[in-house]
């Protein structure tokens, strides 16, 4: 028994010193750290599933004010907390090759169609894959697919009309609008169907998007343990999304390709890209896989991310009557001058509401944390600044962490971060910050693939309903919104309601 009871001591006393030393590291270096718990370091009210590891760092933000950079442990893991703007543009930009990995992983045998998105991808696999893909991605090609957008800009407000004939004051969930809207053009301008999302209770891409927005606490669990706890991971076979991407998605998408091939049907469309992929080796052979996950890239980053955009922005302006005005006038005043045609030319001119989408996501940014692995040694000035101590090295290894939300609600940069005010992001507004103060849709080198594309279906969708409808929030909407518990997407947790009065 005595000698059961020692080895226990010693057991723990050695996992106390191996803990102990590693969460000495930051010390050794002279940065600021938070004071960690001995197992699960700084992360574990996100382990708990008791906060989003997002509103960790924002905690952690706003006690060092005044720091370029804060220690932090994600376990026993040595992770950075990124404030400065200049030491952000380093590591985006100017010294990308130093951090050009994202700490978000999926393998390629867990899901190899979340695995090839570009997203998580790393290394030279990123870089031969994203080249692949940009080409389709084009300001050329987004505006090529201007009437699909439009007519799914149509079949919206048709599908308002519709809801508030009989009753203008009962409301529309803007959440399920939304979803609606860019689930439509999705599979219209990606794959060439037709979406049907305005005709159905629940479209071929709620099916879809519900394995990858789910709610609820399973998914929250799958999520934390694929982001924090690798081990489990492989065993449970999850990803940063909760669940693997559907079988019906694959289903549809080859299908759809082999439906063309057997027809002879050539479409210059971002699905016969992919087809047209298949037929090349080099410099590396596209599988069936690979179509897939190129096919949900397009889906990922127009689907969800685009919905919440549009719905959020959609939100303020029934909050704010006086922006709502302006952005209207702006539109009239524009459709006129281009004989009442939603252009793409006309779209450009709209300044006004394109500064209404980037304090949208200044205000609610989708993804709410930006997250590298230094992939070389690299040198940082000392926490306070340049002349205020010794540079420090940042290791290969480390978790590197830049809080998206926390940059856009600094008062240094946006004064009153809580209003809502797009002309933060007139021209001279923007000359007057940082660089690096606006990550809606990250910056450098793995800046957000399909940005142009969901810019101009969220433009099109808030023109095309602020021509037809002034809003105005519903009584059933619950203010000021709160967010679900999720780590990746910055959900709201209840429905968003508005009234939609046709315009005279």
């Amino acid at each position: 028994m005595y000698t059961f009871l020692f080895l226990s001591l010693a057991i723990i006393s050695v996992a106390y010193l191996f803990f102990k030393k590693k969460h000495d590291y930051w010390k050794l270096r002279g940065v600021p750290y938070p004071r960690p718990s001995l197992i699960f370091g700084n992360v574990g009210e996100a382990i708990m599933l008791r906060a989003r590891l997002s509103d960790l760092l924002h905690k952690v933000y706003n006690e060092y004010r005044g720091y370029y950079y804060v220690g932090l442990f994600n376990f026993w893991n040595p992770a950075v907390v990124i404030r400065n703007p200049e030491i952000i543009k380093d590591v985006l930009i100017k010294q990308f090759g130093n951090f050009h990995n994202n700490w978000i992983d999926v393998e390629l045998n867990i899901d190899p169609i979340i695995g090839f998105n570009p997203f998580v991808l790393n290394d030279g696999l990123w870089k031969t894959i994203r080249t692949q893909l940009t080409p389709q991605l084009t300001s050329s090609k987004i505006k090529s697919m201007f009437p699909l957008i439009n007519k799914g800009c149509k079949n919206m407000v048709e599908y308002i009309k519709k809801k508030t004939d009989d009753n203008e004051t009962q409301g529309i969930e803007l959440k399920d609008l939304s979803a609606r809207f860019t689930g439509d053009n999705v599979i219209s301008c990606a794959y060439g169907l037709d979406g049907n999302s305005f005709n159905v209770k629940t479209p071929d891409s709620f099916k879809i998007g519900e394995h990858i927005s789910s709610q609820s606490k399973l998914v929250q669990l799958k999520q934390t343990i694929a982001l924090f706890l690798p081990l489990l991971r492989k065993i449970f076979k999850t990803t940063f999304l909760g669940d693997p991407v559907p079988k019906m998605f694959s289903d549809i998408v080859l299908e759809t390709i082999k439906y063309r091939e057997e027809n002879n049907i050539e479409r210059n469309d971002y699905l016969g890209y992919l087809k047209e992929l298949k037929t090349k080796t080099s410099p590396i052979e596209t599988t069936n896989d690979m179509v897939v996950a190129h096919a949900f890239t397009f889906f990922l980053d127009g689907f969800e991310t685009s919905s919440l955009t549009l719905a959020y922005g959609l939100l303020e302006l029934a909050l704010h009557p006086d922006i709502q005005r302006k952005a209207q006038k702006e539109i009239q005043t524009i459709l006129e001058k281009h004989n009442n045609a939603l252009t793409y030319e006309a779209v450009q001119e709209m300044e006004y509401v394109d500064n209404i989408l980037s304090e949208t996501l200044r205000k609610h940014p989708i993804i709410l944390f930006l997250s590298r692995i230094c992939t070389d040694n690299h040198t940082f000035p000392p926490p306070q600044g340049p002349g205020t101590g010794k540079d420090v090295v940042i290791e290969k290894g480390t978790h590197i962490f830049i809080p998206v939300y926390s940059v856009h609600n600094d008062s240094d940069y946006y004064p009153n971060p809580e209003l809502f005010d797009p002309d933060r992001f007139t021209e001279d507004a923007r000359n007057s910050r940082p660089k690096c103060c606006f990550l809606g849709f990250g910056d450098g080198p793995r800046i957000c693939l399909g940005r142009k594309f969901a810019i101009a279906q969220v433009k099109l969708g808030l023109i095309s309903i602020l021509s037809n409808f002034d809003l105005k929030v519903n009584k059933k909407t619950c203010l000021p919104v709160e967010y679900e518990n999720v780590h990746v997407f910055n959900s709201p947790k209840t429905d968003i309601w508005l009234d939609f009065c046709k315009r005279l």
